[in-house]
């Protein structure tokens, strides 16, 4: 996904949420932070039929009862999390059961004392695959995480980031990303 290049905003990546923020606002539309939504809201898609099986989507029930109710509603959670815990009807859940959960990872979030510069941190990300034979590595380290190499992935948000000192002059940032299937660590959950 790298292959045509990509981008950081100056900033950080909040300048990203404001932009959103702001043109959901300028619609007529409202952001709420903290706020947890309980079920999405949906009535049947043509009033003049008697088939409930067609639903619209019309809205969302917040855990403290209040009621939105929007033209469009968008769920950021992803299909498995939507279908699972937020809507009443229950017909596609098996079929979410079905689809196999998609990559998961484990982060690690690393803060320096020190600016990128002081510090030599790149600009550019980092992919650290231990052997050429991607497919065999993440074989390996699938069946056997722990005596097998961990592909990684190390990037630095204050290293791309012009206006990072500015905010933060004596302070480095990284994150270390690796694939890490949930079923690692179910016995503990």
């Amino acid at each position: 996904h790298y292959l045509e290049g990509a981008w950081y905003p100056e900033g950080g990546p909040g300048k990203l949420a404001e932009e959103m923020c702001r043109t959901i606002w300028e619609c007529g539309g409202a952001v709420l932070v903290g706020q947890k939504v309980k079920k999405i809201i949906t009535e049947n898609a043509l009033s003049n039929t008697t088939n409930t099986n067609l639903k619209k989507v019309v809205g969302v029930e917040m855990e403290k009862g209040n009621m939105i109710y929007a033209t469009n509603t968008i769920s950021g959670i992803g299909v498995r999390s939507t279908f699972t815990y937020l809507m009443e009807d229950g017909k596609y859940l098996n079929l979410i059961r079905d689809i196999p959960p998609s990559v998961q990872h484990i982060y690690c979030f690393v803060s320096l004392r020190g600016n990128p510069r002081e510090l030599g941190i790149p600009s550019s990300n980092l992919w650290i695959y231990p052997q050429h034979d991607f497919e065999k590595l993440m074989r390996e380290y699938y069946e056997d995480p722990l005596e097998n190499k961990m592909p990684l992935f190390i990037g630095s948000s204050s290293a791309k980031d012009k206006l990072w000192t500015d905010k933060y002059p004596d302070r480095s940032n990284l994150v270390i990303l690796a694939p890490f299937p949930k079923s690692y660590v179910e016995q503990w959950e």
